[in-house]
Parts: C-alpha cells; sequence; structure tokens
C-alpha cells in the first residue's frame, strides 16, 4: 500500500507486535509483506535511532536527551 510515511517501514523497530501476537499457543497471526521470514517485534533494544530521528521531526524538536 502506498502511503505517505516519511521513511520506509522499519522492522527491527520495537513498535510492531510480534508474529505471534493475539495468538495462542504461538500461532502466526501476523505475516510480513512482502517478506514472510523478516524477524519482527524486536523488544531486545531500545527505540532505534531513525525513530527518534523521526519523532523529532514530526513534533519540530530541535534536540534530544535521552
Amino acid at each position: 500500500m502506498d502511503t505517505d510515511n516519511l521513511t520506509p517501514y522499519d522492522y527491527s523497530s520495537v513498535m510492531p507486535y510480534r508474529k505471534t501476537a493475539f495468538g495462542t499457543k504461538g500461532v502466526v497471526t501476523i505475516t510480513p509483506i512482502p517478506d514472510p521470514n523478516v524477524p519482527i517485534g524486536q523488544r531486545r533494544h531500545s527505540h532505534a535511532d531513525i525513530n527518534i530521528l523521526l519523532i523529532n521531526k514530526l513534533y519540530k524538536c530541535t534536540s534530544y536527551s535521552g
């Protein structure tokens, strides 16, 4: 689907749900498109730098103190 997003979708962001979210017993309920094998829903790292930059751009922030 075409969108007005600022950047391409970031599969390594902390924002997506994992593939088995909303299912039971590990059943896959979310399949990434176009590559169903790409890992999504990571929770090992904090927000990616690109996430912080985009949020700052959207809210017109000039600095970040994390």
